[in-house]
């Protein structure tokens, strides 16, 4: 069987002498198993997101038919889109913050705390977060995610000043464009990032295919969105205007609710 088409397998043996240990912490107090699995459980992402680099960086993905390390993960590890992107994502991050890889391998810190070091790094720049990261560290390490994601936001103010401004400006750009294009509707637009994540959460939630689906992913996809489109018409707290709509769909309304004003 070529490597195109293999199935990778896990070390069996290996995960039984998991199981093993799993076993034996068993019999330790059950706060000693949580904090004891917790770290273990940020240690073994740790210990993934070393392979996955060490994967890419010999392009093994690409004797497997996948032309990106992303492609590869989402197939062989059954991850969505999103999942794969984060997985990736993580992969490329952790070596160029050694304190952060140091500390998430050791398991002192959670993939939380990964997860906002690599908004940080968007929101900051690598330099900025590097030139601080032993006090990000030393702070993820004694608190939340979300202490951590504040330290990093006041960062980024220190960092760009303007950001804000800068941020509303782009949303004013914001903007939904529907057009008919032969017997199908082409969408396009920008919206805000929040509004964004949770459209792209719930359309991959609404994605994932059933048995027998001989659907592409971009057909899922779209269909996804129509589905969350038609529940969305259908709920109950709709604005009365747009419930109206819905309900009389050739009288469209006259005085539809202005947008909120931005400043």
């Amino acid at each position: 069987m070529s490597s195109t088409t293999s199935v990778v397998k896990p070390d069996r043996a290996w995960l039984t002498q998991l199981a093993d240990h799993l076993e034996d912490l068993g019999l330790q107090p059950a706060e000693t198993q949580l904090t004891t699995l917790d770290a273990g459980i940020a240690a073994l992402q740790a210990a993934r997101a070393k392979a996955l680099t060490e994967f890419e960086s010999t392009c093994g993905h690409q004797a497997y038919g996948c032309k990106t390390i992303g492609g590869w993960v989402r197939l062989h590890l059954n991850r969505s889109h999103r999942g794969g992107s984060r997985l990736v994502r993580t992969a490329r991050l952790l070596p160029q913050l050694q304190l952060v890889r140091e500390s998430y391998a050791a398991g002192r810190i959670c993939s939380d705390h990964v997860d906002v070091f690599c908004a940080g790094v968007n929101k900051c720049g690598l330099d900025a977060v590097r030139t601080h990261e032993a006090t990000l560290v030393e702070l993820a390490e004694s608190g939340s995610a979300h202490e951590l994601a504040q330290a990093l936001d006041a960062l980024a103010d220190l960092v760009d000043p303007d950001r804000d401004e800068t941020a509303v400006k782009q949303l004013a750009d914001r903007y939904f464009h529907a057009s008919r294009v032969g017997d199908l509707y082409a969408v396009s637009g920008l919206i805000d990032p929040d509004a964004g994540e949770a459209l792209q959460i719930a359309v991959e939630a609404l994605a994932k295919p059933v048995e027998s689906d001989t659907r592409t992913r971009n057909q899922r996809m779209a269909d996804a969105a129509c589905e969350l489109i038609t529940r969305g018409i259908n709920a109950e707290h709709l604005p009365t205007w747009a419930a109206a709509a819905h309900r009389e769909p050739h009288r469209h309304p006259r005085h539809p609710p202005e947008p909120p004003r931005l400043g």
